[in-house]
């Protein structure tokens, strides 16, 4: 069981995928936690940049989500990471404490170093493979980089079911493309998350009563 499947009940409300001044943000984790209440969210997961070697501290974060959980007793807060994936196994850029101490993991693609349609390929199944990874992050980073036959998108989106991998319908506006592939992951029965990649409390995902 991946730790996202806590929260199934939660995908429509929830945003599993935002920043804050902590990393590339502009909000701190209260002003997010008090626009989710705003937006109608029940859950919102703080799915921070990290590396294997951060410049901030893990641990105020931490401390910081407690805080809010305190402050905003009806709102679920989860205390999460977005790794960089690496290499072709599929390994993440991310210390093994955070990985010990985030609730939910997002993977994404933010640079390659390969040329190969192959070598891209064993990439994604190696990270989707990875027993901590919860969410593949905007998958369009991956997908503008690759020319996929329908056979070996079939193929991706299956692998996403069976490793029990969200595919993220980022509202972020430059990873609406690919919405194609959301699409077919949709009608494959694949589980589809939408989040907002907020780096400010201004675009945090709404839910209309």
């Amino acid at each position: 069981m991946k730790n996202w499947e806590k929260y199934t009940d939660y995908l429509e409300t929830g945003d599993f995928h935002v920043h804050t001044d902590y990393t590339e943000g502009s909000s701190s984790v209260s002003e997010m936690c008090e626009q989710a209440v705003m937006n109608n969210l029940r859950l919102i997961c703080f799915a921070e940049h990290v590396r294997k070697k951060i410049s901030y501290s893990y641990d105020e974060l931490l401390s910081d989500i407690e805080r809010a959980r305190s402050r905003y007793p009806r709102l679920i807060i989860l205390a999460g990471c977005e790794a960089k994936v690496l290499d072709t196994e599929g390994s993440l850029d991310v210390s093994q404490d955070i990985l010990d101490s985030a609730e939910i993991v997002v993977a994404s693609f933010h640079s390659f170093h390969y040329g190969r349609k192959e070598e891209f390929l064993s990439t994604l199944f190696g990270m989707l493979r990875h027993p901590r990874v919860d969410i593949w992050g905007h998958p369009a980073t991956f997908l503008r980089n690759v020319e996929l036959s329908a056979p070996e998108t079939r193929s991706i989106i299956e692998a996403c079911k069976k490793n029990r991998v969200l595919i993220e319908d980022s509202l972020a506006a430059p990873y609406r493309t690919h919405q194609d592939f959301i699409t077919r992951a949709r009608s494959l029965g694949a589980v589809v998350v939408q989040n907002s990649d907020a780096h400010c409390r201004e675009d945090l995902k709404v839910i209309n009563d």
